[in-house]
């Protein structure tokens, strides 16, 4: 495993929350294909969560 190089001093020391540098601490944009946006606004009518209107929209 190469534990002792010193890739790996960054991780260990203090931890690695918080640290900009590393790769999985920088946030990505959630990317939905459209086929699973539709199927999920489905399941969310399906289920009950949508508030829906009378006829009179009241």
């Amino acid at each position: 495993l190469d534990l002792l190089k010193p890739i790996y001093k960054e991780t260990a020391r203090n931890g690695h929350f918080g640290k900009k540098h590393f790769a999985w601490e920088k946030s990505k944009k959630l990317k939905i294909p459209e086929q699973l946006q539709e199927k999920l606004q489905i399941a969310k009518m399906s289920n009950g969560d949508v508030k829906r209107t009378s006829i009179n929209g009241v």
